[in-house]
């Protein structure tokens, strides 16, 4: 009965390192958006929506969905833990038009937008270049 316990204690113990990782790892993103929020909120953004928060391996994507008010401008600003070299982004609107998109070789794609009318928006996120997969990705919507 011992042995298992040890085998217990040893998977715990990996899995607790392994969250304390993604811990540190999104906490990363999450300075780096605060830090652009500092920077927008001279600019007279503030923040609109919860950071999205996430973590993507090499080459994939994902998608999500926001609410964006007409005649509003918006900043959407992305970031990436240290292990990510190239995160690019694209915004749709509700019919699946393309808006605006970063594809720069860059980890902090910036898109600035104002919608003509209000709705909901589609930003795929896709991770172009992450060194130690997953790389945790955020994206933070500031509004003017």
């Amino acid at each position: 009965m011992r042995p298992a316990l040890g085998l217990l204690a040893a998977t715990l113990l990996v899995a607790l390192a392994q969250s304390a990782t993604a811990q540190t790892y999104s906490n990363q993103v999450r300075a780096q958006l605060d830090a652009a929020e500092q920077t927008l909120r001279g600019q007279g953004f503030r923040p609109t929506h919860d950071y999205e928060i996430g973590s993507l391996d090499d080459g994939a994507e994902e998608s999500f969905t926001l609410r964006l008010s007409a005649e509003r401008e918006y900043a959407l600003v992305g970031a990436c833990d240290a292990d990510c070299d190239d995160m690019d982004f694209w915004l749709y609107d509700e019919n699946d038009n393309l808006i605006d998109s970063d594809t720069s070789t860059d980890d902090v794609p910036i898109v600035r937008v104002t919608p003509r009318w209000s709705g909901a928006f589609r930003i795929r996120v896709r991770m172009y270049e992450c060194s130690v997969e997953p790389c945790y990705y955020g994206i933070g919507v500031f509004g003017g």
